[in-house]
């Protein structure tokens, strides 16, 4: 597809591949691609939406995408701590100027 040999979808399909190249190589079955992006990041959130539908939803999930949020949300369930990592890193703060 011309729409992976160049602009924004490019280096998502590059380092898909480089997944896909480690499947075949290390002989194994279980490697994903996950893209982690923080939510409001809307241009990471829609280069997503255009890789997804250039993938066969018929072939085995290789690519998955997550906002921060999520795994964090996922990590506090397991770890208080991460809730510093939310509050650090994903917390707007306010501007005093």
């Amino acid at each position: 597809m011309d729409c992976l040999r160049g602009g924004r979808l490019q280096q998502l399909w590059l380092d898909h591949l480089l997944v896909l190249a480690l499947r075949k190589v290390e002989d194994l079955e279980s490697a994903l691609f996950v893209v982690a992006y923080p939510e409001i990041n809307e241009r990471c959130r829609e280069a997503v939406a255009a890789y997804q539908l250039t993938l066969d939803p018929s072939q085995p999930a290789t690519f998955e995408a997550r906002t921060l949020e999520d795994i964090v949300t996922a990590l506090e369930e397991v770890d208080a701590a991460a809730s510093g990592f939310r509050e650090r890193y994903l917390t707007p703060m306010e501007r005093s100027c």
